[in-house]
């Protein structure tokens, strides 16, 4: 998405926002199962996030990301692990789809009545390193019923905006917009109420080294 906008210091001066639209697919590795969907845990205002993400230690996990418009994903880590990239390649609409599949079998288990966090950290071409904490609870296999039912896990969505001056081409700023937590609800129908997560995602500089 592009929009015009006026410097309000220099009115002869315009730039050019450009939004680019990063959305990640969790699911599970089939294995015997035909279901992959991974579900949510609606928490209410007990926790800093609506949602909990509901993941079982032990298993493994696809991760899908797909940026509009397509950009270069060069790295990727989860709870500090570099994963294996796999590049799917740019669809028609000029996206770009990559995708690795990560294992929790080393992840601490998550107290009773305490969250952690799912730490997603991308690099992205000319756009930066993206962090995204998300807020998961991590089940034994005691209690792997538990991550079976709730709300099932559509994406996650985050929108960055950059800010070209037209004039020189060179880009002024870069920064997210918005980070929101997509489901469908129990009658496997869209939820609008979309549950945001703004203020936990941040950006890197890309030479320095990733925090998670």
């Amino acid at each position: 998405m592009f929009k015009l906008s006026k410097n309000s210091d220099c009115l002869e001066t315009h730039y050019l926002d450009e939004e680019i639209i990063i959305e990640f697919f969790i699911n599970k590795v089939a294995g015997n199962s035909t279901d992959q969907r991974v579900f949510l845990k609606s928490d209410g205002k007990r926790f800093s996030d609506g949602k909990t993400l509901k993941l079982q230690s032990g298993k493994k996990y696809v991760l899908k990301v797909e940026i509009l418009p397509g950009r270069q994903l060069e790295s990727i880590s989860i709870n500090n692990k570099p994963q294996n990239l796999i590049e799917i390649g740019k669809s028609k609409k000029n996206m770009m789809i990559y995708k690795c599949v990560f294992d929790t079998s080393k992840f601490k288990l998550t107290d009773d009545r305490q969250r952690d966090a799912l730490v997603i950290s991308c690099n992205i071409a000319d756009v930066g390193i993206i962090i995204l904490p998300v807020q998961c609870k991590f089940y034994s296999e005691e209690f792997s019923d538990r991550v079976k039912s709730g709300l099932t896990l559509e994406s996650i969505e985050v929108i960055v905006t950059e800010l070209r001056n037209l004039k020189t081409g060179e880009k002024e700023s870069v920064a997210v917009s918005e980070a929101r937590i997509k489901n469908f609800t129990n009658n496997n129908v869209k939820d609008n109420k979309k549950s945001k997560i703004m203020g936990t995602i941040r950006m890197e500089k890309k030479n320095r080294e990733l925090p998670y």
